[in-house]
C-alpha cells in the first residue's frame, strides 16, 4: 500500500532547501562515489504530477518576487525538479510512447 505524501507549499519549499542543503553537504564532505550526490525517493504517476504542479506554482510565486540570491537559488532548484520529473516520466513511458 502506497501512503501519500501530502506537503503544502512551504513544506515542498522546505523539502527543496533540505535537499539543496544536503547536497552541498555531501558534496564538500564526502567521499566521491556514484550515491553521494543521489537522493532516492519513489514516486506514483499521480505524485510526479503533483510535484510537476507544485513547482509551477513555487516558480509563478518566485518570479514575483523581487530579484535575490535565494530567489536565484530557488528558482534554479525548480527548475531541476520540473526538468528531473518530466525526464523520469518520459522514461516509465512504454515504447510507442503510449501510456
Amino acid at each position: 500500500m502506497t501512503q501519500a505524501l501530502l506537503l503544502s507549499r512551504d513544506q515542498v519549499e522546505q523539502l527543496a532547501q533540505i535537499c539543496a542543503t544536503y547536497r552541498a553537504y555531501a558534496w564538500q564532505r564526502l567521499a566521491p562515489t556514484p550515491e553521494r550526490n543521489q537522493i532516492h525517493l519513489t514516486v506514483s504517476a499521480e505524485e510526479q504530477l503533483a510535484l510537476r504542479h507544485s513547482a509551477v506554482q513555487l516558480l509563478h510565486k518566485y518570479v514575483a518576487d523581487g530579484p535575490s540570491e535565494e530567489r536565484t537559488q530557488a528558482i534554479g532548484n525548480l527548475v531541476r525538479m520540473r526538468v528531473f520529473l518530466e525526464r523520469s516520466s518520459r522514461l516509465e513511458q512504454p515504447l510507442g510512447g503510449q501510456r
